[in-house]
């Protein structure tokens, strides 16, 4: 990433982008710490589509992300 970064203009946005990633990951070594993901996602995501109709797409696609994690127990909570 740090040579995309060199390689660019540092006006162009592919630059900036990969430098802010850079300066995020900072001292990690590449490890970001696993999200947690609460017990009811679903029933959350079923309130988000009932009070917001245009976010089902949305819902959809993180029930089709989330549905094999949470059910396999590998997803951390």
């Amino acid at each position: 990433m740090q040579d995309m970064t060199d390689k660019h203009s540092g006006r162009s946005n592919l630059a900036h982008n990969h430098s802010h990633y850079l300066e995020y990951l900072g001292d990690t070594e590449g490890y970001l710490q696993q999200t947690v993901v609460p017990e009811d996602i679903f029933t959350q995501l079923d309130r988000l589509e009932q009070d917001f109709p245009d976010f089902q797409e949305v819902g959809t696609f993180y029930r089709e992300q989330l549905t094999l994690p949470v059910y396999s127990g590998t997803l951390y909570r």
